[in-house]
């Protein structure tokens, strides 16, 4: 999965969230990830493929520690989605709500005029 660019619909958010048999779905617009942001997903998502949930988590949250410091929103988001993911595969529910609904508020912001995104 090329993570530079993330290809989905927009305009369209949707989270899934079922106990047990968890899945997370959000459509985007295409964006553009930091090259260490985009290092960071690219082994959390290795991780996940891997079912090495932990790992996953440890990256994601450096993800989201370089996107809080650059003030990213949609990377902020995105990463946010992803960890909760990480915490469904560690059947850590509370925590993988707590993380899809945070998204959810950053993911709303991609529809705003003043979002950055790079539409390919």
């Amino acid at each position: 999965m090329n993570l530079r660019r993330i290809r989905l619909i927009v305009g369209l958010v949707l989270s899934v969230v079922v106990v047990g048999a968890c899945s997370t779905r959000v459509a985007l617009p295409v964006i553009t990830l930091s090259p260490r942001i985009e290092s960071f997903h690219e082994e959390a998502e290795s991780a996940l493929d891997a079912g090495q949930y932990q790992l996953a988590e440890e990256k994601f949250l450096a993800a989201l520690e370089e996107s809080r410091a650059l003030g990213d929103e949609v990377a902020i988001g995105v990463t946010l989605m992803r960890l909760g993911d990480a915490y469904n595969g560690m059947e850590k529910y509370p925590k993988a709500l707590e993380a899809l609904s945070e998204a959810l508020a950053f993911l709303k912001l991609i529809n705003s005029p003043n979002a950055r995104i790079d539409v390919a």
